[in-house]
């Protein structure tokens, strides 16, 4: 039976998810050559599906193969690795959608004055 790589597999038990990132943050390069291995194709079938073109998830996929790294070496990563993986990986995606439209980033908390009409008269007149 053929696996679909876009699917999510089973997460790897409690011990071995700690070992690898253990052995990730010490920089072991098997380490690093297995966890490339087992999430490039999925990371990159993701940017693939949702950015259309092969050379944006090829960038796309690099991009957040390097963010993970980083946040690896910083202790930043969090178990369930999967779901940790995952929400870089869509940062990723929304940093670029972003980037794509000209819109500004932002923490989403943008504040807007509050236009003429919904300014209460006995303020407007104060």
């Amino acid at each position: 039976m053929l696996s679909n790589p876009l699917l999510p597999r089973p997460s790897p038990e409690p011990g071995s998810e700690r070992d690898l990132l253990a052995d990730l943050w010490r920089g072991d390069r098997a380490s690093f050559d297995a966890f490339y291995e087992a999430h490039f194709q999925r990371i990159y079938n993701y940017f693939w599906r949702r950015l259309g073109t092969v050379a944006q998830a090829e960038e796309a996929t690099e991009a957040a193969l390097t963010a993970i790294a980083q946040g690896i070496a910083r202790g930043q990563a969090q178990r369930p690795l999967e779901r940790w993986i995952l929400g870089k990986v869509r940062a990723e995606l929304l940093l670029r959608d972003r980037s794509a439209h000209g819109a500004p980033l932002s923490s989403g908390f943008d504040v807007h004055p509050p236009r003429e009409e919904s300014t209460p008269t006995r303020l407007r007149e104060g």
